[in-house]
């Protein structure tokens, strides 16, 4: 049974024709919008990719002034037990001259008493 829907048209009741257009709208601007994000998401990651890159650049950049750093703490800890091991030395070298040296004053005023 078909309805006659005619004398209704003027109530703002939208044809089938008329809502296929509307739908065919919303999803062109939906596409548009789509599109536009798209386009904007693949700026992003081209930029986002690039500071990786960077990022990468720098990091490898510090990693071999790491590697060089740890290198020149290395010499400098092997130059300062050199250096320990020296200073050692030359402690027990002053030692045994103060032994010496007070044996020889005490050898001095013992000589001395002995030609008074």
């Amino acid at each position: 049974m078909l309805i006659n829907d005619e004398p209704f048209g003027c109530l703002g009741v939208p044809t089938p024709l008329e809502m296929l257009k509307h739908q065919s709208e919303m999803l062109c601007d939906e596409v548009a919008d789509l599109n536009d994000r798209l386009r904007r998401s693949r700026s992003n990651v081209a930029e986002l990719i690039e500071m990786n890159q960077q990022l990468a650049a720098e990091r490898d950049a510090l990693r071999i002034k790491l590697a060089a750093t740890e290198a020149r703490v290395s010499e400098c800890l092997l130059q300062a037990g050199r250096d320990c091991n020296q200073i050692m030395g030359l402690k027990r070298v002053a030692e045994q001259v103060d032994v010496l040296r007070r044996a020889l004053d005490a050898a001095n005023q013992k000589l001395e008493k002995n030609r008074a």
